[in-house]
């Protein structure tokens, strides 16, 4: 029976489109070529690599009509990523039944330092790990691994829900149950309920 309920953050809780997010801050002219040194190494941040030192990296790749923008997207980049209302509901939800409601993202330590200011969701959530801190990411079997030590739960009992069918796929492995998201809260509502 589940008891635990774990989510990722982009694409599960907010959205994250990484071509819209570049599409705040630059002209249509310059966005293909912004995105691409933006997101040249992307992961690394999510690995744990220092954010204001990859920022500064990319500046400076930056043409120098791009630069100020590129200074901009790194510092305000996260305040565009809407809600998925769904989630949220359903994450309040189960809390207010008596489940264990966690994050579990692969994240950079600046969208940490963001998201309880700017995602007032994650005021309820029993706890919450994003990888940059402890430098391991999903799929490495690893994080689900820690995940169970660090939330106090057991994989057979829990669910993870991820918009990424590779870390799916390897939570599975790990023993969890494993939901791949595709934004409607309801239908993974309803697949909750036949795990009761």
């Amino acid at each position: 029976m589940l008891k635990n309920f774990v989510f990722d953050f982009g694409g599960v809780i907010c959205g994250f489109n990484t071509r819209d997010l570049v599409s705040h801050f630059y002209d249509e002219a310059d966005r293909e070529e912004a995105f691409k040194i933006i997101y040249r190494e992307w992961v690394s941040l999510d690995a744990g690599a220092s954010y204001w030192k990859y920022a500064d990296d990319t500046v400076a790749l930056m043409p120098d009509r791009l630069k100020e923008q590129t200074k901009l997207f790194f510092k305000d980049w996260v305040r565009f990523m809407p809600p998925i209302v769904g989630t949220w509901a359903l994450m309040a939800r189960l809390k207010a039944m008596g489940y264990g409601v966690y994050i579990l993202s692969n994240a950079s330590t600046y969208f940490k330092d963001c998201v309880h200011q700017l995602f007032p969701i994650t005021h309820i959530v029993d706890d919450e790990i994003y990888s940059a801190f402890i430098r391991m990411i999903k799929p490495d079997r690893c994080i689900f691994d820690y995940a169970c030590q660090k939330f106090g739960i057991k994989a057979e009992e829990s669910l993870f829900v991820d918009d990424t069918k590779a870390n799916i796929d390897a939570a599975k492995a790990a023993g969890w149950d494993g939901y791949h998201y595709d934004g409607d809260a309801d239908k993974l509502f309803e697949y909750i309920k036949t795990k009761w």
